[in-house]
């Protein structure tokens, strides 16, 4: 099994189950293909592991993230006395008493959708054909669908031109945003 090719059955994974996951480490241990992925569904994020043979390719094991128990709530507590103060020099003042620091609770990296958020799940191979279809279909052309390849966040897709014209497409669309990145065509009518 390719890289490739166990990065695509991971997505297909993910997205059949309802998880969002994006690839942070593809690691080969003697058979085994290991995906790390940073995953989240409608009420969990965190780290999911997948687990595929190499040889036959199928899913060993599966690691799903773990619901962490909600925040302690904040209670009010009465403010302690400041600590005494030794008495500065003659000629010197002393700093003024600071409050304590805020410490704000972590809410993930900037950026970060808040926990809970719905995202939308990564493209997989099926998507990459169904947009590379519509996009044919736009173009006023029959296609016949050859091939599409993860490349890390890149769906490469490739098409044959059928019909009256002949020629090859070749599309990149970008997996988490669902976006069309980049279009070779070359098309010719059939004499």
């Amino acid at each position: 099994m390719s890289d490739q090719e166990a990065e695509s059955r991971g997505l297909q994974w993910c997205a059949a189950h309802g998880w969002g996951c994006r690839l942070v480490a593809l690691r080969r241990i003697g058979t085994v293909v290991r995906l790390e992925y940073d995953a989240q569904s409608s009420t969990v994020r965190g780290p999911l592991a997948i687990e595929l043979g190499a040889i036959n390719r199928e899913v060993l094991d599966v690691s799903l993230p773990v619901e962490a128990p909600p925040p302690p709530a904040l209670a009010a507590t009465p403010s302690a006395a400041p600590a005494p103060q030794a008495a500065a020099p003659p000629g010197i003042t002393a700093p003024a008493p600071t409050a304590p620091a805020m410490i704000a609770p972590a809410g993930g990296p900037p950026g970060a959708p808040p926990p809970g958020a719905p995202i939308r799940p990564l493209m997989d191979e099926a998507d990459a054909k169904r947009l590379t279809y519509d996009w044919c279909r736009q173009q006023g052309l029959t296609c016949d669908w050859a091939s599409a390849d993860l490349d890390g966040t890149r769906w490469k897709s490739h098409a044959r031109v059928i019909g009256n014209n002949a020629g090859d497409i070749y599309l990149q669309w970008d997996a988490e945003q669902w976006t069309l990145l980049k279009a070779e065509v070359a098309v010719f009518p059939r004499p």
